[in-house]
C-alpha cells in the first residue's frame, strides 16, 4: 500500500488504480462543491447517450455474438449518471429474466417508492422510458429487464426530481434493485410466490465492478450470475473472490461472477468505448461524493462544505488517518 502514502481517499485510489486499458480521464479531478461537476456530468452523458451497442453477429470462427450485455451496460450507465447528477454514487444496476420466468409472475406485483406503493413492472417501464426508450417492453432485450436500481446514499431519487436528501449506507446501485424485486415478489399471491422466490437464470449487470458488501448480498441471493462493465481494482471484490470467507466462497460457487461481453474492450475509439464510459460514470463525481463519505465514516475537521454528512472530529489520530492536515485541509 506505500503507493498511497496515507492517502486513502476515493480519488487518490481511483487515480492510482485506474485499470491499465482506461485513462483516468477527468475521473476524481473535481474538488468537492466545483460547478465543474454539473457540466462534466452533462458532457458525460452525451457521450454514454450517443454510444450504439453493436448488433448481434458472428465472429472469425462463426461463432454467434450476442452484444445484449453492451445494451444493458449502456442503461447502467445512465441510471449511474443520474445518480452522480442529484449527488450519489454514479452506480447503476439492472436485473435481467433472460428466460422469463419470473417476470409472467410480477403482473400485479407492487413496491413502495418513496412512500407510495406502485405497480412494480409500471414503475420498471417508467424509468427506462424517462431514458430516452420508447415503448420499452417492444425491445426484444429491455423487456427482459425486471429490476432497476442506481446509488442512492445521500438522495432516494429515482427520476431526479422526486426523493429527498437522507444517509443510507446500504443503497449502492446493486443493493436498491435487489431490495426492489424481493419487495415485489413479496406482494404477490402466496401459491405464486412459493414458485417465484428462487427464480432461475437471474442476471445482474452494472457498470462497475460490485463492493464487498455487495457482493456478500448478492452470494446470498438467488441470482444466477453478475456481469460489469469495469473492473474496480479500489473497491471491487469479483477479482478476490478467492479472500472471501469459505461459506461465501462456497455460495459463490454456484454462480458466475464476470466481466460483461462488450466490444468497448478492442474498440479503436478508447475515449469512448463502453468499458470507457463505464468507468468514467463512476468517477465523474468522485472526490465530492467519496469526501461526504470518508468525512462520514472517519469524523472532519469541522469546516468541510458537507457539514450536513460529516461527523465532525478533532481527533489527531483520525485527521492523520485520513491524511488531513491539523489545520482542517479536507479536500482530497
Amino acid at each position: 500500500m506505500e503507493k498511497f502514502k496515507g492517502d486513502y481517499s476515493y480519488a487518490n485510489v481511483y487515480r492510482k488504480l485506474a485499470p491499465t486499458q482506461l485513462s483516468p480521464g477527468n475521473l476524481a479531478s473535481l474538488a468537492p462543491g466545483e460547478s465543474g461537476v454539473s457540466s462534466a456530468i452533462s458532457a458525460l452523458q452525451k457521450r454514454v447517450n450517443s454510444y450504439t451497442p453493436l448488433p448481434d453477429g458472428k465472429d472469425a470462427d462463426g461463432n454467434v455474438i450476442k452484444h445484449s450485455d453492451e445494451v444493458y451496460l449502456k442503461v447502467c450507465c445512465q441510471l449511474a449518471l443520474r445518480a452522480a447528477s442529484i449527488g450519489n454514487f454514479g452506480i447503476g444496476a439492472l436485473i435481467v429474466d433472460p428466460l422469463n420466468k419470473l417476470k409472467p409472475h410480477l403482473e400485479d406485483a407492487t413496491v413502495v417508492i418513496n412512500g407510495h406503493e406502485t405497480h412494480y413492472l409500471s414503475f420498471v417501464e417508467k424509468m427506462l422510458t424517462s431514458l430516452g426508450y420508447k415503448n420499452p417492453n417492444s425491445d426484444s432485450n429491455l423487456s427482459k429487464i425486471v429490476g432497476i436500481g442506481l446509488n442512492q446514499i445521500f438522495h432516494s431519487g429515482f427520476f431526479g426530481n422526486d426523493g429527498k436528501p437522507h444517509v443510507r449506507s446500504d443503497r449502492h446501485g446493486e443493493m436498491v434493485a435487489m431490495d426492489l424485486l424481493e419487495d415485489a415478489i413479496s406482494t404477490v399471491p402466496v401459491e405464486q410466490a412459493y414458485q417465484t422466490r428462487m427464480p432461475e437464470g437471474l442476471e445482474l449487470y452494472t457498470q462497475l465492478e460490485s463492493c464487498p458488501m455487495c457482493m456478500a448480498r448478492l452470494a446470498s441471493s438467488s441470482i444466477s450470475a453478475v456481469y460489469h462493465g469495469a473492473p474496480d481494482n479500489g473497491g471491487g471484490m469479483v477479482h478476490k473472490l478467492c479472500g472471501l470467507p469459505p461459506i461465501f466462497i462456497g455460495l459463490t460457487s454456484v454462480q458466475t461472477y464476470a466481466p460483461a461481453y462488450i466490444s468497448g474492450n478492442i474498440k479503436g475509439d478508447k475515449k469512448n468505448s463502453l468499458i470507457q464510459l463505464c468507468f468514467e460514470s463512476f468517477g465523474v463525481n468522485v472526490a465530492t461524493v467519496g469526501t461526504k463519505q470518508n468525512n462520514r465514516a472517519y469524523g472532519c475537521p469541522g469546516n468541510c462544505p458537507e457539514k450536513d454528512y460529516c461527523r465532525p472530529t478533532t481527533d489527531p489520530r483520525m485527521i492523520k488517518r485520513m491524511g488531513y492536515e491539523l489545520s482542517g485541509f479536507v479536500y482530497y
